[in-house]
Parts: structure tokens; C-alpha cells; sequence
């Protein structure tokens, strides 16, 4: 409650087998809950992948951790929508950002890892592939 809230400030989080938590999302309206993510938090949904992705553990991602967060981030932008491929203004960073973006990217962190940031490009595509031929 240290920050004004006391959950956890993701809208999901993925853990390394595949399943999906869900966080500050709300069912009822795809936009009403602020998240408390990276800073500014609105407009946005954030979403966790559960690991330390970069030095000193070195947790690499899971097949099964990127395929849901593949899923989920299609989903999202099919119920938003968000091209996964583009790339959209952001208040808090002053600019246009991928509309799929890494904290690092938009704040100073090592969120979400080196060997999850690395994965970005991959999860944009696959997402953008999954929301043509299945949307939600």
C-alpha cells in the first residue's frame, strides 16, 4: 500500500507454464482500470511475464510463458483495436512508442529482461498473425 495501491499493478501476469493470471483488468470494459506499471498507466495494459530475465539469473522465457503472452497481447489488441504492429502516441513518454513495448522502452529499468525485450519483435509478429487469422 506503499504506492497508493495494494495489488499488484498489471492488468495480467503469464508464468512460465503457459498460464494466465488476471490481474487489474476489468471484465465488465476493456479501458477502466488504471494500471500502475510504468508510470503513467493509462491507455495501456500491462502485462507481466513472471521470471528474472537478465543477469544475475539469466530465467529465460518459456515456449509455453511466450505463446500465452502471444495469445494474451492478440487478444487484447483484437478487443482494443491496437495494431501489434504499430506504434501509437504516449503521453507519459512524450512520443510515439511500439504499441507493444518493453518498460525499458518507455522508462529507465532492466524491465523486462534482456532475454525477454529480445523476444519483442517475435511476440509483435505473432500476435499480429494470430489477430488476422483468429480474431476475438
Amino acid at each position: 500500500d506503499t504506492n497508493g495501491w495494494n495489488d499488484i499493478g498489471y492488468a495480467y501476469v503469464v508464468c512460465r507454464h503457459g498460464d494466465v493470471f488476471q490481474a487489474r483488468e476489468a471484465d465488465a470494459d476493456a479501458t477502466a482500470v488504471q494500471g500502475a506499471h510504468d508510470g503513467f498507466n493509462r491507455g495501456s495494459a500491462g502485462l507481466s511475464a513472471l521470471g528474472y530475465f537478465h543477469p544475475p539469473y539469466d530465467q529465460r522465457p518459456t515456449a509455453a510463458q511466450l505463446s500465452a503472452v502471444v495469445s494474451l497481447a492478440s487478444w487484447i489488441a483484437s478487443r482494443r483495436g491496437i495494431d501489434p504492429l504499430g506504434r501509437s502516441l504516449y503521453e507519459a513518454f512524450g512520443g510515439p512508442v511500439d504499441n507493444l513495448y518493453g518498460h525499458r522502452d518507455v522508462s529507465a529499468t532492466a524491465c523486462p529482461g534482456d532475454h525477454l525485450h529480445g523476444q519483442l519483435d517475435a511476440i509483435r509478429f505473432a500476435a499480429a498473425e494470430r489477430a488476422l487469422r483468429q480474431p476475438y
